[in-house]
């Protein structure tokens, strides 16, 4: 089975797949830009093959070409069970990308008045006041755009 059709299997959420191949595949494989199966099952919300991957020992912090690990895809695509998972497996919550942002930046600037996935960075290693390459923090970035709610939420972490 090539690169494709595993991470496709992930993408899907097709977890009888993935539990059939797993014994034959690298848990730990990465694509072309530097993601892996983990980074694809954040990406695309397939939190069923996310359990299984991360019972079976993947990576959680791995940072792809642009450093985004897999907290940020669960962050940007407002992936809420995903991000509860990684976050359950001790997953490192202040890597930075290449532009500086943390997850919960990621986060704070989609949420977009959903703020789950900001709060469920609570009891985490986040920093509200880690400021970026541009200088901006996810705080500054609530205040920029005066919502008082995502505010408050930074403010608690």
């Amino acid at each position: 089975m090539n690169i494709d059709d595993i991470f496709q299997i992930v993408r899907l959420d097709d977890q009888n797949s993935l539990i059939d191949i797993l014994d034959t595949i690298d848990i730990n494989l990465v694509n072309n830009s530097g993601q892996s199966l983990v980074h694809e099952a954040a990406a695309n919300n397939s939190a069923n093959c996310l359990e299984i991957l991360l019972k079976n020992k993947a990576k959680t912090d791995f940072q792809d070409k642009r450093g985004m690990a897999p907290l940020h895809y669960a962050a940007a695509n407002s992936s809420l069970e995903c991000v509860a998972l990684l976050k359950d497996k001790g997953a490192n919550a202040s890597i930075s990308d290449e532009y500086g942002n943390q997850p919960l930046w990621t986060a704070t600037f989609n949420a977009r008045g959903n703020y789950e996935i900001v709060s469920i960075f609570k009891g985490t290693n986040s920093d509200p006041l880690h400021k970026n390459k541009s200088g901006k923090s996810p705080l500054d970035f609530s205040n920029q755009i005066k919502d008082e709610i995502l505010t408050e939420i930074l403010k608690n972490i």
